[in-house]
């Protein structure tokens, strides 16, 4: 008898990625269209007639992500904690680190006022790929930063709703997040989760100094090894 050839293993990420974004472009449309025509201004039948729709609009977006989620958690284990960065090559390290820093940045941008955000695991992915490639062997720390550099490049934060009286810029708020959920891979990557919170006070502290050392690995580095035990 013939053997069956080996099919390959599917990739959720893009998977996830499409179901997120059309999420999140229902999310976004659904608030524009509430604060362009609100609710309580419509007399009742045109009020019930476009809450109906908002709501339709909503859940197309829901309803995608829960599909395309269901899919991927039976292919990865999504609750999975990210990998050591000391063990850049280990061979499940990118799915774990691109699904832990997909939930991470979420909840990061999430604690810092955004109301939604669209993260890409897929980028995320490509960041470890590339850093695997050429780190082997280098500081935890030196990862971190080598790691918030491709996330950076890779454009893992792609959007984010924010409330008006938003501090901080989008820019500002994606690195916060970014150097915060690499410092609680560093700190401890099994408790990665329960640390994440004061991760993100830290980062937010720090905001000056990432804006100044956003592009030096060097620098970055340095933040990473002097803050990892603070959290």
């Amino acid at each position: 008898m013939t053997p069956r050839p080996t099919l390959p293993r599917l990739d959720p990420a893009p998977l996830k990625d499409m179901a997120r974004s059309l999420r999140f472009v229902a999310e976004r449309g659904g608030r524009t269209l509430q604060k362009s025509l609100p609710l309580d201004v419509l007399p009742d039948p045109a009020a019930r007639v476009a809450d109906a729709a908002l709501s339709t609009v909503l859940k197309v977006g829901q309803k995608a992500e829960q599909g395309v989620s269901a899919l991927a958690h039976a292919l990865l284990d999504d609750d999975a904690p990210p990998p050591p960065l000391d063990h850049a090559a280990e061979a499940e390290g990118e799915a774990r680190f691109a699904a832990a820093a997909h939930d991470g940045l979420r909840a990061a941008l999430a604690q810092l006022g955004a109301e939604s955000s669209l993260v890409s695991e897929t980028a995320a992915r490509r960041a470890w790929a590339s850093v695997a490639e050429a780190g082997a062997g280098q500081k935890d720390s030196a990862t971190a930063a080598a790691l918030f550099l491709a996330l950076s490049a890779h454009h893992a934060v792609r959007e984010a709703i924010w409330p008006e009286d938003m501090s901080l810029s989008p820019a500002e708020a994606a690195r916060v997040a970014v150097f915060a959920v690499l410092l609680a891979m560093l700190a401890d990557a099994a408790q990665f989760h329960g640390l994440l919170p004061a991760a993100v006070d830290i980062a937010l502290a720090l905001r000056a100094d990432l804006a100044a050392t956003a592009e030096d690995a060097t620098r970055l580095a340095a933040l990473f090894d002097e803050f990892r035990n603070h959290v």
